[in-house]
């Protein structure tokens, strides 16, 4: 769990203590994975895992990419243009993307309906703008697919219906196995290939393995609802769905607490350490 800009020194760091073989799974959480050079760390054997929000193959995001990319170039007086930059569209840069175009759109539509006139504010007054609330309200209503999928918001302005690829790295690259959206869930597209040859079973088949997190929406959340829940049952979110089809591929049973402190993990004092750390090492 770090930063785009120092994850590759993170797996170099873990490649020259022995941490990128066959006997690791790495999930890397940041969604601009896609964006880092991970061509160095696809042969030692280490299963990588990560998410993606920008589907940087879709012909639409291609096609904004250019076109922002081109009027760049012209503007440098330059006339040919080589693009070749959708692999590194970072989740940030696409969000404030299509922000600017979801206010735009609601803008447009409020003027269609109502004179919008400027005034000018402090940002520290106690006087607002008279069409904020109508244009706030416009926006909630909007919906358009930008660079991140599908732009719908709730009543409270909180994004909804949203999805995210599944990536693993192979060799040709980081490569889309499956997506998750908070309708359907988990789905995997990589096909299973079901040997008859009655070799080996998975080494983590018929295993109950104990996995440990802390609250962190989308990946873990506790489930509404009016019934006492026990057990699996109490959690739902991506790391619950990733982990249930896991099991159900590998053969495996598991069973998911959150750690007590609700921390990540620190060292505390030498050797040490509190956290998720902490109970992994105990």
């Amino acid at each position: 769990d770090c930063d785009k800009r120092i994850l590759a020194e993170v797996l170099k760091q873990c490649q020259q203590v022995g941490l990128i073989n066959d006997e690791y799974y790495l999930l890397l959480t940041s969604l601009d994975a896609h964006t880092v050079n991970l061509d160095d760390f696809k042969y030692g054997g280490t299963n990588f895992t990560g998410f993606r929000l920008v589907d940087v193959e879709r012909p639409d995001v291609e096609h904004v990419l250019h076109s922002i990319v081109t009027d760049a170039v012209m503007e440098l007086g330059h006339v040919h243009v080589s693009v070749d930059t959708a692999v590194n569209l970072d989740t940030s840069t696409a969000i404030i993307y299509d922000s600017v175009y979801a206010f735009a759109l609601a803008l447009h539509q409020l003027r269609s309906v109502q004179q919008v006139h400027q005034m000018s504010l402090d940002c520290s007054g106690e006087m607002s703008w008279h069409s904020g609330n109508s244009l706030i309200n416009y926006m909630k209503m909007v919906e358009f697919v930008g660079l991140t999928g599908p732009i719908r918001f709730d009543s409270y302005g909180l994004r909804r219906q949203f999805s995210m690829d599944l990536m693993e790295l192979q060799l040709s690259g980081l490569e889309k196995v499956g997506d998750w959206n908070s309708i359907d869930r988990l789905k995997l597209n990589r096909l299973q290939t079901i040997s008859n040859t009655g070799g080996p079973v998975d080494p983590m088949a018929n295993k109950t393995f104990v996995i440990t997190s802390i609250l962190n929406p989308p990946y873990t959340m506790l489930v509404e609802s009016h019934k006492k829940l026990t057990g699996n049952a109490r959690f739902e979110g991506f790391a619950i769905d990733l982990a249930t089809e896991l099991s159900q591929v590998l053969g495996f049973n598991f069973t998911f607490k959150l750690v007590e402190d609700g921390k990540y993990g620190s060292q505390t004092s030498p050797g040490v350490w509190n956290g998720m750390l902490g109970e992994v090492g105990d």
